[in-house]
């Protein structure tokens, strides 16, 4: 072997070609290979031809975003735009979470001068759902939102206007499915009160960024990504349009899954809740500090959270492949069973007179309810586990102080907001069952 053949161990070997495989394939197999070349019409389910995710760090201030920014984090997600003063953020993403504020967002940005491209989080419904207020009916909420994605375009580009928020739903103890159904009827919503004013669906749509956050099932939640792009395709195309834009998937890692107890555990549910999102196809992920369920974040769990997702990225090459679940007979069943239920949800909820109905109602909250009453007495019997808490708990650990009320008293409410639920909440205060 001569010296080049050492330092390039592959030169050694000759390069195959399609034909060489094709001669070595089982004659008796109906499909003896995979390649772009083999795919049918219509493509496998949720399938994405982008790499790599826009990598985004949860932040409290400006301290907070310059050290995040500093070690490794790409963007940064904030819930108010204020805590940003004194931050530059250069070319970063800016993430903000859900909020009724209409175009005012734009013009407090630039007042900041912070920088950063702009993802703004125009989101009434989702606003509605989290904090049980809006300034205005839902209808007239949503028909700003037109303004807000012009304003969108002409100042930020390369950013998205529009939220469309499945995390809260997710914390109040949806399922997968419900999730699915929401953020589908929440672009119907869109799209119904941009058609009253005559916006272009192809322009509304490019505006919107999905948000979800990523549970315990890596499967699962990896596969309902997946149908997310499939179910906006099929909205898309059921409103005239013709070539829907791709969606921009952002994914946080989950709320409902955070542990008080033995909370190092959280890290581990992090790690396979990023490699979901990242596998099922988010274009940005925002990963919950380790300690996120006590009081606020400390230094070691920002790190952590920012670290997870570089390790993954930049050793594990998560960033590298495309589309890596594409193909996988198991993923593409389950993405076709939660789109298909779904769809079924859409239906329904349209059938009772659209999301914003449903949220008024009180419809959609019973539904949510019953999920979780379903998901809490598995746990209850033991059919699930949380690890950490009900499965190899800790037993000399202290419980932790008990969890404050979640909602206030004040003010009246169009509806009540929806609850941030915890599984292992159900078994971490001093009366719970052992």
């Amino acid at each position: 072997m001569n010296d080049q053949e050492l330092l390039s161990p592959l030169a050694a070997f000759p390069t195959a070609t399609r034909q060489d495989w094709e001669a070595l394939a089982d004659p008796g197999s109906p499909a003896p290979l995979y390649t772009a070349e083999d795919d049918p019409a219509g493509v496998p389910l949720g399938r994405r031809s982008s790499r790599g995710w826009v990598r985004v760090a949860r932040v409290e201030d400006a301290h907070q975003a310059r050290e995040a920014l500093g070690c490794g984090a790409q963007g940064v997600a904030v819930e108010r735009l204020e805590v940003l003063g004194g931050a530059a953020l250069g070319d970063a993403p800016l993430v903000l979470e859900s909020h009724a504020q209409g175009p005012a967002v734009f013009d407090e940005h630039a007042q900041l001068g912070i920088g950063g491209v702009l993802f703004a989080g125009a989101d009434p419904l989702g606003a509605l759902a989290a904090t049980g207020e809006l300034p205005s009916e839902p209808e007239e909420a949503l028909a700003s939102l037109v303004e807000v994605a012009r304003r969108g375009v002409e100042e930020h580009p390369a950013g998205r206007a529009l939220r469309l928020d499945a995390g809260v739903y997710q914390r109040a103890g949806a399922e997968a499915s419900q999730e699915l159904a929401i953020a589908a009827a929440s672009l119907v919503g869109v799209l119904r009160a941009g058609e009253t004013q005559g916006a272009d669906p192809t322009q509304l749509a490019a505006q919107l960024l999905l948000s979800f956050e990523i549970g315990r099932d890596l499967f699962d939640e990896l596969a309902k990504l997946r149908a997310a792009r499939v179910l906006w395709g099929k909205v898309l195309v059921a409103c005239g349009v013709d070539q829907p834009p791709a969606p921009w998937i952002h994914a946080a890692t989950s709320w409902r899954t955070l542990t008080r107890r033995d909370p190092m555990t959280n890290a581990l549910r992090a790690t396979t809740q990023v490699f979901a999102a990242a596998v099922g196809g988010a274009d940005s992920v925002a990963v919950r500090p380790f300690d996120s369920a006590l009081d606020s974040p400390s230094a070691l769990g920002r790190r952590l959270a920012t670290h997870t997702q570089s390790v993954l990225a930049l050793e594990s090459h998560l960033d590298r492949v495309a589309d890596p679940a594409g193909g996988s007979h198991f993923i593409e069943h389950r993405t076709d069973e939660l789109a298909r239920a779904a769809w079924r949800e859409l239906q329904e909820i349209e059938r009772l007179g659209g999301l914003p109905t449903c949220l008024l109602d009180g419809s959609l909250r019973a539904r949510i309810d019953a999920s979780w009453d379903a998901w809490s007495e598995r746990l209850a019997r033991g059919e699930e586990h949380v690890l950490g808490v009900t499965l190899h708990p800790n037993p000399d650990e202290d419980p932790p102080p008990p969890e404050p009320p979640f909602a206030d008293s004040a003010a009246a409410r169009q509806i009540e907001p929806f609850p941030a639920r915890r599984d292992a909440a159900l078994f971490e205060s001093e009366e719970a069952p052992a």
